[in-house]
């Protein structure tokens, strides 16, 4: 419900605080956590949501380099 929602954007304002210079999210409350990530001065082109998990590691794959982690 509502309190859902709002940890979820807390998730993604959490996101933002830590630095995290990308956000892919992924499922039903995945708009709330990349809006909290925007909210909070994330990117908004840093921020991807995707349909499901086989979108979302084609994605991360894609972009990954050597160093990221």
């Amino acid at each position: 419900g509502d309190e859902s929602r709002r940890a979820h954007r807390e998730i993604g304002a959490r996101a933002a605080a830590l630095g995290m210079s990308r956000l892919v999210t992924v499922g039903e409350l995945a708009d709330d956590i990349a809006a909290g990530a925007i909210a909070a001065g994330m990117p908004g082109d840093r921020v991807t949501r995707c349909g499901d998990t086989a979108e979302a590691a084609r994605l991360v794959l894609d972009e990954w380099q050597a160093g990221d982690i």
